[in-house]
């Protein structure tokens, strides 16, 4: 096995690089300035604390609608020469660790603004099964950005041998290939996180070679159309309906084989299915890889799959917080993968039909909710509130709301039934840094938990960075499950001037 180690090693055009990182005392962590080096952390990096890597050589193709480019991972025992490594004086034990999240470099210019924290447009699959979707982050300082896929949650000697693919869609993509979006082209670099945040493996490789021309024979791929839930949301079951299931054909009979140019490209099959549960399966052979290929070109596969799930501008009501996608069974014929969101509608909050609920203040509140500890049973989660520097214009409220200088409260969209698992509430400040405790003024039709006779200053905002945060006993789960939806994951609020006619409203969700 150390043979094969090496020759690994050979392959990898970095291996300087990852050199770098090695550690030769195992009782410090890997590098100095982790902040500005992939992937931006305080974690472990060399591949010497770990026995994940990834073969330094990965694997691309194009296809119309974007490019897919694949790695392969591996186990190693014999790559974990360092296994007690510490990090900031503790031991984290990375070679016992599991495979929790990708995570590539990727430049900041392929992150469009407002961006970091969002989806980034592109789909994954790892041993062959859709992910969640993918995410970009910028890092602060302008140290650099990254793109990553988390619950992958494989461990041991199952990773080895298992491939993780990253498909980049060239619709509203600034980056829609390896080479726009790799910082430092040709070479890429990953890390492979553990579910602590303490191990991040990095892998550094090269650029694949073209694939070898494929032969002129028959491939056989099969289609599904199926749902994921979110967190906490049930299955669909979405084809467990006759009439879904018939739509479903008729609208395979349509968009597919109703397409002029895809019959002649087949071979066999595609015209009987199978249908159940949360799937709608179709297969069949096509005359070769390279009519596979044209026919992926030539479908309109967004509309199929809208008309398979009925989208139209949004998602049927049963579809909530599901994500559907198309995908094919087959990485080397005809193979394609697409994905929608049916995000849950927006919530009847806040209680108020006449205030503007654009971003037209001066304040808004972190699009990202952070976690402190209150006390050896409880956390707290915290909302920060901070400087909207660019608030929406337009129109004679819009224009009022603009000159608005001072904050008078922030409502959260929680649960009143569940207003008993928060221990408290308190306001921490840069001028405060112990917090000031507040109470929460509730309003029960709406589900509204009020933090009130704020007064905040947009100076006052900028100089001492506030956060809201709740204390909740660590039984009780977190913010998000006090939620009248935990399954959608996401925290609302709205932030009100004093004469309660703006009230930017939206959701903050965890980091990853």
């Amino acid at each position: 096995m150390r043979r094969v180690a090496a020759a690994f090693a050979v392959l990898a055009l970095a291996a300087g690089v990852a050199a770098q990182f090695e550690d030769e005392d195992p009782t410090v962590s890997a590098i100095e300035n982790p902040g500005q080096v992939f992937p931006y952390a305080s974690c472990l990096r060399p591949l010497s604390t770990s026995v994940y890597s990834a073969v330094p050589v990965a694997k691309t193709t194009s296809f119309s609608y974007g490019e897919r480019t694949c790695w392969t991972f591996l186990y190693r025992d014999e790559q974990c020469t360092k296994p007690n490594a510490t990090l900031n004086g503790k031991w984290p034990a990375c070679c016992e660790q599991g495979f929790h999240k990708f995570e590539i470099n990727i430049n900041r210019s392929c992150v469009p603004a407002g961006g970091s924290g969002r989806p980034f447009t592109a789909n994954a699959t790892y041993k062959g099964k859709a992910t969640v979707v993918p995410y970009a982050r910028l890092w602060n300082d302008g140290a650099g950005a990254t793109l990553y896929v988390t619950g992958l949650d494989a461990f041991g000697p199952a990773v080895n041998g298992t491939q993780f693919c990253l498909t980049l869609l060239k619709a509203d993509n600034m980056c829609p290939t390896l080479k726009k979006l790799a910082p430092e082209w040709p070479k890429w670099s990953l890390a492979m996180w553990d579910e602590n945040h303490k191990c991040c493996p990095v892998s550094n490789g090269s650029y694949p070679s073209p694939p070898p021309p494929r032969p002129v024979v028959p491939c056989e791929t099969c289609y599904s159309f199926f749902t994921v839930s979110g967190p906490g949301v049930p299955p669909s079951n979405w084809f467990a309906d006759p009439a879904h299931c018939a739509n479903a054909q008729s609208a395979w009979e349509d968009f597919f084989l109703g397409s002029p140019t895809v019959p002649e490209h087949i071979a066999s099959g595609f015209n009987t299915y199978e249908c159940s549960g949360d799937t709608f399966k179709v297969c069949g052979a096509y005359v070769s890889v390279n009519d596979a290929t044209a026919v992926v070109n030539a479908v309109d596969w967004d509309a199929l799959l809208a008309q398979v799930f009925l989208l139209g501008d949004a998602c049927p009501v049963e579809l909530s917080g599901q994500r559907v996608f198309v995908s094919g069974s087959n990485d080397e014929c005809g193979f394609y993968s697409g994905s929608r969101d049916c995000a849950f509608p927006p919530p009847p909050f806040p209680n108020c039909t006449t205030c503007l609920m654009s971003q037209v203040l001066q304040f808004t509140v972190g699009q990202v909710i952070t976690t402190r500890r209150a006390s050896a049973a409880s956390t707290y989660h915290c909302a920060s509130v901070t400087i909207n520097e660019e608030p929406t214009t337009g129109g004679q409220l819009a224009k009022f709301c603009n000159k608005v200088t001072e904050l008078k409260k922030v409502e959260f969209w929680l649960d009143w039934e569940k207003r008993l698992d928060i221990e408290s509430v308190v306001l921490f400040s840069k001028d405060v840094p112990k917090g000031k405790s507040v109470s929460i003024a509730w309003d029960r039709p709406s589900n509204s938990a009020r933090i009130t006779a704020l007064d905040w200053t947009v100076s006052w905002v900028a100089a001492n960075e506030p956060q809201i945060c709740f204390e909740i006993d660590n039984v009780n789960g977190g913010i998000l499950d006090l939620t009248p939806r935990p399954a959608e994951k996401k925290l609302w609020w709205s932030a009100f001037d004093h004469s309660n006619r703006c009230c930017p409203t939206e959701a903050s969700s965890p980091l990853e």
